[in-house]
């Protein structure tokens, strides 16, 4: 059987080995015959881990495609038998995702910014004051940075939490690429069981 790598799918990017955290790639075995088909398995699972060269391969199992939808299918049933707790639940947190208080502090120090720019251009400043200023005025603008990326971690956090809802609530117990692309943020695969992160910040485990 060979091993040639095949393209990007739904599942790249997604799938990573729980011994070495590397992540799962693609493989068609029997790619000219009529037992073709294609596997993910550890992208370092047959290079050198150990120490003088001593070969040591991840013990983490090879998936078949069918696998990974069967196992997809166990955390939809698991969800589905608490579906409406799970929603509930869901849209508490999305009432608690609030970005109010990060957009006041973010005017209020382009507001302070903007004072600081101000006086800095009328020229009347000295240039041990004008220095003070401008460092003050590069502080700002970095705290602004790092508010605006809490507040851009809040609206995705909220945007996939509402996609999973509304996904959870449509959904059935067999596979779907959809609900897979809109539920799962990551997979880890150990010997015996596969951890699913979802992207409403849940873990559920499914065996191999």
């Amino acid at each position: 059987k060979d091993g040639h790598p095949t393209g990007r799918t739904i599942f790249s990017g997604r799938i990573y080995c729980g011994e070495c955290g590397q992540i799962y790639g693609s493989k068609v075995w029997h790619s000219n015959d009529p037992y073709r088909k294609v596997v993910w398995q550890c992208n370092d699972k047959f290079k050198k881990h150990a120490p003088a060269g001593e070969k040591r391969k991840c013990t983490t199992p090879t998936l078949t495609e069918e696998k990974i939808r069967a196992a997809f299918e166990q955390v939809l049933k698991m969800l589905g038998s608490e579906k409406e707790e799970i929603v509930s639940n869901l849209r508490g947190v999305l009432r608690e995702i609030n970005c109010k208080d990060l957009e006041e502090r973010k005017e209020d120090m382009e507001r302070e910014r903007d004072s600081i720019a101000d006086l800095i251009s009328n020229e009347r400043a000295t240039l041990d004051q004008e220095q003070e200023l401008c460092m003050e005025f590069d502080r700002l603008n970095e705290e602004i940075t790092g508010v605006q990326k809490s507040i851009t971690e809040r609206k995705r956090k909220k945007r996939k939490i509402s996609e999973f809802i509304k996904a959870l609530e449509e959904s059935g117990e067999a596979f779907s690429e959809t609900d897979w692309c809109v539920m799962v943020e990551k997979v880890t695969v150990f010997k015996e069981k596969m951890v699913f992160l979802l992207t409403s910040g849940a873990e559920v485990e499914a065996e191999v």
